[in-house]
């Protein structure tokens, strides 16, 4: 007689590309796990429709002391800075601040409509009514001019596309402050300009984003201020249109204009080529094309390209 194979918090992890300890803590009930909203859902409802079965703790008292934010920048080795903003508990979300993260906290393999009411699906006699989410779901994406079809796997939605339905969610979820975090890392200069329309689009509806990223010239084309903080310390809140750009970068490395012209130099030609490293068909099958290069004593080679997973 063949025993049904228990399900394990290994099965869990798999299906929700999270890791093994991950699904403990979260089905433990713990008070101090730190994981986004969405992936609690999603770990719990998947675990329980795999069968796992498990005791969740008491719900933990909304104190509202929790919410973490932590920000830094700007980095005194680069010219860009990283902020790192993160809130982390249900509270927030309940206070009108959503975060959509650089890495899209979605399922893929779950319909368009089902991502934008995971944990929240509307129901009839107990049951999920799958017409009315598919009836919102269309709505919020034509009100938001996204294009995408409710019924759409979203492991099929190009990355873009993902990330404007992550919004369409928080949007969805009343958000009165979104909270984009590197929205653009990963896009092309036309899927920015879609995610740009949709941010201005947003904001005339009268919602409030904070735009997290290391690019300099987005944070000018779509921004209307700019706070600079250095060393932990708030250095200035600044519009953007009163604001050059190199002076915003003095501000965040805490030098002046003549340090900075100190800083760039004029670069120098090597008058004479001593290999101090040289390879030949360097590569990867099946990932890196072979090729040569040589790294000659007083010379900075960059290597750059496109990764794929």
């Amino acid at each position: 007689m063949n025993r049904k194979k228990r399900t394990t918090t290994r099965d869990i992890a798999k299906a929700c590309f999270v890791s093994q300890s991950a699904v403990s803590m979260i089905l433990s009930g713990r008070k101090d796990i730190h994981f986004a909203p969405e992936t609690i859902e999603r770990v719990k409802r998947t675990a329980k429709e795999m069968g796992y079965e498990y005791k969740a703790r008491a719900k933990r008292k909304k104190t509202g002391t929790n919410d973490t934010i932590m920000i830094m920048c700007p980095s005194l080795a680069t010219q860009y800075y990283t902020t790192l903003i993160q809130f982390i508990t249900q509270e927030a979300q309940e206070h009108g601040i959503s975060t959509v993260y650089q890495e899209v906290n979605l399922c893929p393999n779950l319909t368009v409509a089902e991502n934008l009411f995971i944990g929240r699906e509307p129901k009839k006699l107990g049951m999920i009514d799958w017409h009315t989410m598919n009836k919102k779901s269309t709505a919020l994406l034509k009100s938001l001019s996204i294009d995408a079809r409710a019924t759409d796997k979203l492991e099929e939605c190009s990355i873009a596309k993902q990330q404007m339905i992550a919004i369409a969610r928080a949007v969805d979820m009343k958000c009165q402050v979104l909270i984009l975090d590197e929205p653009t890392s990963s896009l092309d200069d036309e899927e920015v300009e879609k995610l740009f329309v949709l941010m201005r689009k947003l904001k005339d509806q009268g919602v409030g984003i904070i735009f997290v990223t290391h690019f300099l010239e987005q944070v000018y084309e779509v921004c209307d201020r700019i706070t600079v903080l250095r060393n932990g310390h708030l250095v200035g809140e600044y519009p953007v249109k009163e604001l050059p750009r190199v002076e915003l970068v003095a501000k965040m490395m805490g030098k002046n204009f003549d340090d900075l012209a100190d800083i760039k130099g004029d670069h120098k030609k090597l008058e004479q080529y001593i290999p101090v490293v040289e390879a030949e068909q360097v590569g990867r099958k099946g990932s890196i094309r072979p090729f040569d290069f040589t790294v000659n004593k007083g010379e900075v080679v960059g290597l750059t390209g496109l990764g794929t997973l």
